[in-house]
C-alpha cells in the first residue's frame, strides 16, 4: 500500500515539473520575442505617427487655403501676419509633440527591454 502512495506522488511529481519547465519555455520564449521584436514594433509606430502628422499638416494647408482672403490685389501672394503667426504656432507645437512622444517612446522601449531581460 505503502508503495501505490509513493508511485503516485513521483507522477504527480513528474507532472508538475513537466507543467512547471513549459511554462518556464513559454515565458522565456515571449520575452526573447519581444524583444527581438521592439526594433520593428518602434519603427512601425514611428512611421504611422509620421503618417498622421504628414496628413495633419495636409489639412492645415487645406484649411489655411480656405480661409486666405480672396480679394485684395495688395494681398496677392503673400500671407497676412495672422495667418503665418497661427501656422508657425501650429508647426511649432507638432514639432514639440513629435519630439515628446518619440523620446517618452524611446523610454519605454527601453524600459520594456530592460524589463525583458530582467525576466529572462
Amino acid at each position: 500500500m505503502g508503495s501505490n502512495i509513493s508511485t503516485a506522488s513521483i507522477i504527480v511529481g513528474f507532472v508538475s515539473f513537466a507543467f512547471t519547465f513549459f511554462t518556464f519555455i513559454r515565458v522565456t520564449g515571449g520575452a526573447i520575442m519581444t524583444i527581438f521584436a521592439a526594433p520593428t514594433e518602434a519603427k512601425d509606430y514611428f512611421g504611422n505617427m509620421r503618417q498622421e502628422i504628414w496628413e495633419l499638416r495636409e489639412d492645415l494647408r487645406k484649411a489655411s487655403k480656405r480661409n486666405r482672403p480672396r480679394g485684395g490685389s495688395d494681398l496677392k501672394g503673400s500671407k497676412s501676419s495672422i495667418e503665418s503667426g497661427s501656422l508657425r504656432v501650429v508647426q511649432d507645437t507638432v514639432k514639440r509633440r513629435v519630439s515628446n512622444v518619440t523620446s517618452e517612446s524611446l523610454k519605454d522601449l527601453s524600459s520594456l527591454t530592460q524589463n525583458a531581460t530582467i525576466q529572462i
